[in-house]
């Protein structure tokens, strides 16, 4: 017994929790205990079941015949893995008598697990010693298992239960990481844990305080966001650097912002033998005291890049501060793209009312892009051939609106010259809208049959007219990339 609250007092995990051992993570294993009364009562077996909470506060029995993964064995309930699914309440039932089990709150681990400062920590004093060791389930101590431990995401040790440190240097505090590998079933499942050890020097104890309580991490340089034009396809490097004093706790790390929040999922791994698609390492060269930097590194930038940014991040135990990193697309294109319609139908002019007010205002007014429409755009009086061209030449997209009275001399004009800059020149794409449905068309261009079905996109009428429908998803996907909207934007266009 003492031997148990000894390890639970080094990883700070409170023994009186329902957890056998502490469960985060999907796809690793996870055992819940009831905490109940589960001893025989009169020689006769105790009779436990389990539930789950639902949300509508009902329950619901726990069964294998549900969900393969999940398992009861008398006081406990084993997943086999776990499911992100799997958040929620669990309860047992001894008896018929109820007993709460904490609730699960099931994530996805983050590349950058092993590094990452957020968790429990015990500190020591320098000269002092100190055992780490990890926590398992109990019926795998007669099991065969392998361990592997890492300092600071490098691995330390293998196949040891535990890290022995008989007299701390400071040198020892890291973050400590395990993961244990159990063959279930044919089937290889992991559980991991972490513990940041902290080695105090009282000799200079007094003055590594007075540094973190009074100097704040802070990142150089003006503003809270950099923009970089790049090109397609070009290697990109960014630096990112911080004041942080003296302290040697802190931690930098870079996040693609795919999700306009900071997401441990997107975090940047770090560059290590080889270079990833992109990847981070700690600057080259020397900086003068308490400077630190970091480097992102993007081998060939691609729209993704574009589209979401990049956040530099740096925090220690007292603050913490970030810089968004942009990348700008940088082209000779003026326009997002130019539309091409027919102008004057005989049909109430629905091509043109479709072309100018529905499909026009909604890419410029809520979508943000810039286009080109010949007779609002361009200046009567030029020669008509010469200034079409000019004009797709500065587009990065041709966008043909096609129906049954897509046929006057300009209208194919554009279509032809359009589809020869993006089959042969290949600098200028097309999306095609079937505003009147190819297949209901006795006559469809040559050229036009060949571009491919992905750049199609049918209007729906009225259908196709909320902001969210597919049409408008599609018609976005196809376009330039373009920053991605902030939540107020995104609320702003979907109430539309």
């Amino acid at each position: 017994m003492y031997r148990q609250k000894a390890v639970c007092f080094i990883f700070r995990f409170a023994c009186l929790m329902e957890f056998v051992y502490p469960c985060y993570f999907e796809d690793e294993y996870c055992v819940l205990k009831c905490d109940g009364n589960t001893s025989k009562r009169n020689d006769t077996e105790v009779t436990i079941t389990w539930h789950r909470r639902l949300p509508s506060n009902a329950s619901e029995i726990i069964s294998a015949d549900i969900d393969s993964r999940i398992l009861t064995n008398g006081n406990l309930l084993e997943f086999w893995p776990l499911s992100l699914n799997d958040s929620g309440e669990y309860i047992c039932t001894v008896q018929g008598k109820n007993y709460t089990v904490k609730a699960l709150n099931v994530k996805k681990k983050n590349p950058n697990y092993c590094r990452d400062v957020s968790t429990d920590c015990f500190s020591k004093t320098v000269g002092t010693p100190a055992i780490i060791k990890y926590n398992l389930p109990h019926e795998f101590i007669s099991t065969s298992y392998s361990v592997v431990w890492y300092k600071d995401c490098k691995i330390y040790a293998e196949n040891v239960s535990e890290l022995s440190f008989k007299a701390l240097k400071v040198s020892d505090s890291a973050i400590y990481a395990y993961v244990i590998t159990h063959v279930y079933n044919g089937q290889y499942y992991n559980i991991s844990g972490k513990i940041r050890l902290i080695v105090d020097d009282p000799a200079i104890k007094v003055k590594v305080k007075d540094v973190q309580e009074h100097v704040r991490p802070r990142i150089t340089g003006l503003g809270s966001t950099v923009i970089t034009e790049v090109e397609m396809g070009q290697n990109v490097s960014v630096k990112c650097e911080a004041s942080v004093g003296k302290t040697p706790m802190f931690q930098f790390s870079w996040i693609h912002n795919k999700s306009r929040v900071d997401n441990l999922d997107d975090l940047i791994d770090d560059c290590e033998s080889h270079i990833k698609k992109h990847c981070m390492r700690k600057c080259s060269h020397k900086k003068e005291e308490g400077i630190e930097c970091t480097e992102l590194i993007i081998p060939s930038i691609n729209e993704d890049d574009i589209k979401y940014p990049y956040v530099c991040s740096l925090a220690n135990l007292q603050d913490s501060d970030k810089k968004t990193y942009i990348f700008k697309l940088k082209d000779s294109k003026e326009y997002d793209a130019y539309i091409s319609f027919e102008s004057y139908s005989s049909l109430k002019d629905e091509e043109r009312d479709f072309a100018l007010g529905i499909l026009a205002p909604v890419l410029e007014n809520n979508f943000g892009f810039k286009l080109c429409i010949f007779e609002r755009d361009v200046t009567p009086g030029g020669a008509m051939v010469d200034e079409m061209n000019a004009f797709l030449e500065k587009s990065r997209r041709l966008i043909i609106v096609f129906s049954k009275n897509y046929a006057s001399d300009k209208a194919m004009y554009e279509l032809e010259s359009g589809l020869h800059k993006a089959m042969v020149e290949r600098n200028i794409k097309v999306i095609l809208i079937e505003f009147t449905p190819l297949s209901e068309l006795s006559f469809i261009p040559e050229s036009l049959q060949l571009l491919k079905k992905g750049n199609r996109v049918k209007w729906k009428g009225e259908k196709s007219q909320p902001l969210n429908s597919r049409f408008w998803k599609k018609i976005q996907y196809l376009m330039p990339a373009k920053p991605a909207l902030s939540k107020s934007d995104f609320h702003r266009l979907h109430k539309i």
